[in-house]
């Protein structure tokens, strides 16, 4: 074989091998992501999350209102080839009267039991008040307030996990599909 031949030969076998191993990466990465979105959503985000609500509510007992519990409802997990996804979709709460939006901001978000911070003859404009009496007609006591709200003790829950058990699995799949 001349030397040129060799050259030519030897630069196909490169090209090759290069786009062999860059399949192998792509290939190993999809299994990678796969595997570690399904043991995030499964180990992680479903039980913590579930956890967070079920401390939230054992934090305070309503005694004149039943609760349908529909934080519970409003984790969508989305999970793609190179993603997961947690929207927290307040339309699946259940209403009242300022609808999902309000619940979601007061509740989920800034962790008050329940509440509203507005409307005829509220006693203190923008400071969640329970209503009481006939269809909840008259103002209450201040709403009770968790001592961290459910989106926060989520989030920090969550990145703990990650950190840790999230971190650990990503380097087991990570060497389980690439031998390293």
């Amino acid at each position: 074989m001349a030397q040129n031949d060799f050259g030519a030969f030897m630069k196909g076998v490169l090209r090759d091998v290069a786009q062999s191993t860059k399949e192998s990466f792509e290939q190993a990465s999809e299994k990678v992501n796969q595997d570690f979105f399904t043991f995030l959503r499964n180990e992680g985000v479903e039980p913590l999350y579930k956890g967070v609500i079920d401390s939230f509510y054992g934090d305070y007992t309503p005694t004149v209102y039943d609760r349908n519990k529909s934080l519970y409802d409003m984790p969508q997990i989305i999970i793609t080839e190179d993603y997961l996804a947690i929207e927290f979709n307040e339309n699946r709460m259940s209403t009242f009267r300022d609808g999902g939006t309000g619940l979601y901001e007061l509740v989920f978000k800034e962790g008050y039991h329940g509440g509203a911070k507005s409307g005829k003859d509220h006693p203190n404009p923008g400071v969640p008040y329970w209503r009481t009496g006939d269809l909840f007609s008259l103002w209450g006591k201040p709403a009770k307030r968790a001592p961290i709200a459910p989106y926060e003790d989520f989030v920090e829950q969550l990145q703990e996990f990650l950190d840790t058990q999230g971190a650990a699995k990503y380097k087991e799949l990570w060497s389980l599909y690439t031998g390293s």
